[in-house]
């Protein structure tokens, strides 16, 4: 996730232009990221078993490189602000797949108890922790640093979904 305190420290933006940019983007680029992850996993359930397991797995593949690479950009290119469109949408790319997945995978009877558990397990060790430890690194070697290393937990997940996704779907 994009940090204003990066946009102004790290890469020169004036606070006003760099909130207002941010703001600009996350909209439009939260929209079309809810969008496009829903079509996608759509598409990929209708093409493959635990399709929308596997469409997670693509999208963090995808998405991931390219934040490794706005992260490393210079500020003000065309190319600086395609990925920080893309890096934008990132975050809001999985919310529809990951809870449909969830739902199609809990049996009928407990999926509001899973959703609820699968939000409490993201704030409790995403939300939470997340920004605070990409922070403290920041503090200690830079927020670039920090942003990218968040990358690196965020790669973590591409493993972890293809695994699930090569599971045997659960009858349900």
């Amino acid at each position: 996730m994009l940090s204003l305190t990066w946009l102004v420290e790290d890469r020169g933006y004036p606070f006003a232009r760099a909130a207002m940019l941010a703001g600009v983007m996350a909209v439009a680029a939260g929209i079309l990221g809810n969008l496009a992850g829903g079509m996608f996993a759509d598409w990929c359930s209708s093409r493959f078993r635990n399709g929308r397991l596997w469409s997670l797995a693509a999208m963090t593949a995808f998405f991931t490189p390219i934040g490794l690479v706005f992260y490393s950009l210079a500020p003000g290119t065309p190319i600086f602000f395609l990925c920080w469109f893309l890096t934008s949408a990132a975050t809001s790319v999985w919310f529809g797949p990951l809870f449909a997945a969830i739902q199609e995978l809990s049996p009928t009877h407990t999926r509001s108890t899973m959703i609820a558990f699968a939000l409490l397990c993201i704030n409790l060790l995403g939300v939470g922790p997340g920004p605070l430890i990409t922070g403290m690194i920041g503090d200690a070697h830079g927020l670039t640093l920090g942003l990218l290393s968040s990358l690196g937990v965020v790669a973590l997940a591409v493993p972890a979904f293809a695994i699930a996704a090569r599971s045997p779907a659960p009858s349900v």
